[in-house]
């Protein structure tokens, strides 16, 4: 299942709890589940936001969460929730920031 986050969609982390509200639906999910991390690259800017994080969680449908690097929350997110909760690869989020080619980096797997 693929839930975007556009617009005045959130998503918020509280203690174990990553809570993702979007189009007035509410998902939960815990802070364990998290299996894989990427920031997915394009090469459609600077005209078009050309990046996208995606938060894949351990569930049996496969559940990933995308937030495009325009949306007021991605660099909150990124920097300040998910890098005190997992160990992330800040080389390979320095790589994606300069890239534009379509390109998908690993910043973190479980």
């Amino acid at each position: 299942m693929k839930i975007c986050i556009e617009n005045d969609d959130k998503i918020i982390i509280k203690d174990n709890c990553i809570e993702v509200y979007v189009q007035k639906e509410k998902y939960c999910f815990d802070k364990s589940e998290i299996e894989e991390i990427n920031i997915i690259t394009t090469d459609l800017g600077p005209f078009y936001d050309d990046m996208c994080l995606t938060i894949k969680f351990s569930r049996k449908d496969d559940v990933v969460v995308f937030i495009m690097s325009e949306h007021p929350l991605y660099k909150k997110i990124l920097f300040e929730e998910l890098s005190h909760i997992v160990d992330l690869d800040f080389q390979a989020i320095i790589e994606a920031s300069t890239c534009t080619e379509n390109k998908i980096f690993l910043v973190y797997k479980r």
